[in-house]
């Protein structure tokens, strides 16, 4: 039997601990990416067929492709003082994308009514009548829409750029419709976390490795000084070393591989069993292999690279200055530990901990989201808030019945490659129900402006007074919001963009006076003091015909059986 051999196949128990301790970091890996790419790949899959037509950014090139369409931007005063947000489209745009064309004189609008306008710009003035605009378009009803001519005549401050490609989340710009992107966004972003976790795992397994042949280049001395003299070169002892290490992580990583999906699968399997509800398919995808095959081959190497440098000290020297020995008992009969061993032990603690906080992390940002301390109330029947809709006067009525509440609109965004939530609602309802503090600024008030959580505006390194593009939540849309304030909110709810209800309603695609939800300070079932019936909302015709009936819509809300109530 050659040296090769003994070296690479004889193992001790420690060696068989070593394997152990690899197949453990493997099977959590394993697990974890399973469990994060199932579960991100749910929303993806029901977000696919609401793929956006395109993307819009704030920037104009100086030379436009056949699939750009530019549309300039003033910013305009009316008289009474109201800034407002005038754009200016080419007559055949409309017949490409899903913009109102312009008129042939003056300006359309979502909300008409006014004979003429006088609006001042930067460059200039212009009077024309206001028209309004049927049916949803890309651009908010609020803007007024003309010809790019007329915006010259004002002074153009900024255009939009409407690019028809696929990317569901550019890095610059934002996609006309974001569900999609978001989804796909926040599955790279728990990728890039699970890869915080591997690197930990491989210095794991870097440690445990190295730890273990080291241990074993000294049990070997006299064989390794005897292959030394007898001819063997320091890169065939290295070499043998290498690959004795890297059989030790390759069967670590077979038997972890095994353990990661036999268990989580195994636990899910417990849990249908048990009758608990599951959607979860934890099986390998080919999405899977290509995130596990290369976490497994860069282990397979650094494995095999740490039993290099382990044999390191034993073909440096010549092998007469081998020695075999060991030192004697000490004094007392204490033994010290070499200080060596504060390496691994302190890299294995180390990464440990680094697992629990990252863990920790994603459960406390979790947390707030799963336990509120109230009601939200939905449409009975809907499978997601964003698909539920009721009126946003229930929120009135609760708040007559002296009940806290917030009638909100849930959107998804994506800017510039960075996905988070918005969230329509009137700030100071919204900060009753979530104990959210304003820092810096005002409330919005306009249908363009917009409050920012503090921990979002970090993360998108915008400040107050600055200017964010938008693009539609489920259905297709453009909108520009000027940031007035920061606030701080427990949890998630700091990494919010709160919008008004109308720029809200139109990146949603809801009717007028619809909201997603309706969230309450407190649950519903724990207040008494509420009548029986409240009276939400009453509609009669403008006119009526002397001594003839007149057919009066009256609302109501029946405490007695209230909608689709979700309490923790």
């Amino acid at each position: 039997m050659s040296y090769r051999r003994i070296l690479v196949s004889r193992w001790s128990r420690r060696d068989r601990f070593a394997i152990a301790m690899v197949a453990l970091t493997v099977a959590f890996l394993t697990g974890s990416t399973l469990l994060v790419l199932t579960a991100s790949a749910q929303p993806i899959g029901l977000a696919d067929p609401l793929n956006s037509p395109g993307t819009v950014s704030g920037t104009a090139a100086d030379e436009t492709s056949d699939d750009e369409l530019v549309l300039p931007i003033a910013t305009a005063t009316r008289a009474d003082g109201t800034d407002v947000t005038v754009v200016g489209v080419p007559a055949s745009a409309a017949q490409s994308w899903n913009v109102p064309p312009p008129p042939d004189d003056g300006f359309v609008r979502g909300e008409g009514g006014a004979d003429a306008v006088r609006l001042d710009g930067e460059a200039g003035s212009v009077d024309g009548p206001v028209d309004g605009r049927d049916g949803r378009t890309l651009l908010l009803p609020e803007w007024y829409v003309t010809s790019p001519e007329t915006v010259a005549e004002l002074g153009t401050t900024d255009a939009l750029v409407l690019t028809e490609d696929e990317a569901h989340a550019p890095a610059t710009g934002v996609p006309l419709r974001s569900i999609l992107g978001f989804f796909i966004a926040g599955q790279s972003q728990l990728l890039a976390v699970m890869g915080a976790v591997v690197s930990g795992g491989a210095v794991l397994v870097a440690v445990t490795v190295y730890s273990v042949t080291r241990m074993g280049v000294r049990d070997r001395l006299a064989t390794i000084r005897t292959v030394r003299a007898t001819g063997a070169t320091p890169r065939d002892v290295l070499g043998t070393f290498a690959l004795r290490a890297a059989v030790l992580t390759a069967v670590g990583i077979a038997l972890g591989y095994a353990l990661g999906v036999i268990l989580p699968n195994a636990a899910l399997s417990a849990a249908v069993f048990l009758g608990l509800p599951t959607a979860l398919d934890l099986g390998v995808t080919t999405q899977a292999l290509y995130a596990l095959a290369p976490t497994y081959i860069g282990l397979l190497l650094i494995g095999a690279a740490a039993g290099a440098v382990a044999a390191w000290s034993v073909v440096r020297d010549p092998p007469a200055r081998l020695s075999t020995t060991t030192e004697g008992p000490r004094p007392s009969g204490l033994a010290l530990l070499d200080w060596q061993t504060l390496v691994p032990t302190t890299a294995t603690l180390s990464v440990f901990m680094s697992v629990l906080f990252v863990v920790s992390a994603i459960a406390l940002t979790a947390a707030p989201v799963a336990t509120a301390d109230g009601s939200t109330i939905s449409e009975p029947g809907t499978a997601h808030p964003v698909n539920s809709q009721v009126p946003a006067e229930y929120a009135d009525a609760l708040r007559a019945d002296g009940i806290d509440a917030s009638a909100e609109i849930v959107g998804f965004a994506v800017v510039d490659g960075q996905p988070f939530l918005t969230r329509g609602a009137d700030y100071e309802a919204f900060s009753t129900v979530t104990d959210a503090e304003l820092e810096q600024g005002r409330p919005h008030e306009a249908p363009d402006e917009a409050v920012i959580g503090a921990s979002l505006a970090r993360t998108l390194d915008v400040e107050v007074g600055e200017t964010l593009l938008l693009g539609g939540s489920i259905e297709d849309g453009v909108a520009r919001v000027t940031i007035v304030g920061t606030y701080t909110a427990p949890g998630a709810h700091e990494d919010q963009l709160l919008l008004s209800l109308p720029a809200a309603r139109h990146l949603a695609g809801l009717n007028t006076n619809d909201v997603n939800v309706i969230r309450t300070a407190e649950p519903l079932e724990e207040n008494e003091a509420a009548p029986s019936v409240t009276v939400l909302d009453v509609s009669a015709p403008k006119r009526a015909v002397a001594n003839d009936a007149v057919d009066v819509a009256v609302t109501l809300r029946n405490h007695e059986m209230p909608p689709n109530v979700i309490t923790p």
